[in-house]
């Protein structure tokens, strides 16, 4: 049982993988859904498998980026690079950290 506030929000603590509004899937009417990290199950049925990892995973959306390079230039592993020829944000998972 717990006996106070500090409690409470230390067993509340999680990492949030991305929420979903107006999902209609799973039965009638209109919800939010937040999908968090760290599913210890590995149910065959699955629908969010990327779940399963705790840790916290970067997110790259080609479709949201301005190519701006503040992110290459914030990364201090130097793992992040601009390819201007492909007009993206290439990404070295061996420098980074």
């Amino acid at each position: 049982m717990m006996n106070s506030r500090q409690d409470c929000d230390s067993f509340l603590t999680g990492s949030v993988l991305r929420f979903e509004r107006a999902s209609i899937h799973d039965g009638q009417g209109l919800r939010t859904v937040l999908f968090l990290k760290g599913c210890p199950l590995h149910c065959p049925w699955c629908s969010t498998p990327e779940s399963r990892n705790l840790t916290p995973q970067r997110c790259y959306l080609e479709a949201l980026c301005t190519l701006c390079g503040r992110c290459v230039d914030a990364c201090p592993a130097q793992a992040l690079a601009l390819a201007d020829q492909e007009k993206r944000i290439t990404h070295d998972q061996a420098n980074c950290k």
